[in-house]
């Protein structure tokens, strides 16, 4: 039959799991690398660092990769920030009838691009 090749099935497949654990793996390494800069890169003496590892690990990350997010953060330029802003946002709710019924949210994100972080409180306004 026509378009049923369990190759292309199995294919498919493992390309959405690859992404999907990639996707993964890729946030766990950005929380290693803010832990070795906000404190010592070795797990015994930083205890975020040592639950992150251990976050990792549970998702089966490769050690490779671990060592690898630790290197890079140890020895990364200081211009480069990685940093988890908050921000408190109050709005007008979308529907509401009465303009002083607002809804408040706290919103948190991890990026290196300072742009990014000043534009989460204006897309947390347009969400709520």
């Amino acid at each position: 039959m026509a378009g049923h090749s369990q190759f292309k099935n199995i294919m498919h497949r493992k390309g959405r799991q690859d992404a999907a654990r990639a996707k993964l793996f890729a946030k766990l390494a950005r929380e290693i690398t803010v832990s070795v800069r906000n404190g010592l890169p070795d797990p015994e003496m930083n205890a975020r660092l040592r639950l992150a590892i251990q976050a990792a690990r549970a998702e089966n990350m490769p050690k490779d990769n671990i060592e690898r997010a630790i290197k890079k953060a140890a020895g990364a330029d200081t211009e480069v920030t990685l940093d988890r802003p908050s921000r408190y946002v109050t709005g007008n709710q979308k529907g509401l009838k009465h303009s002083w019924e607002f809804s408040n949210r706290i919103g948190k994100c991890l990026s290196i691009n300072a742009i990014k972080r000043d534009d989460l409180s204006f897309l947390l306004l347009q969400s709520i």
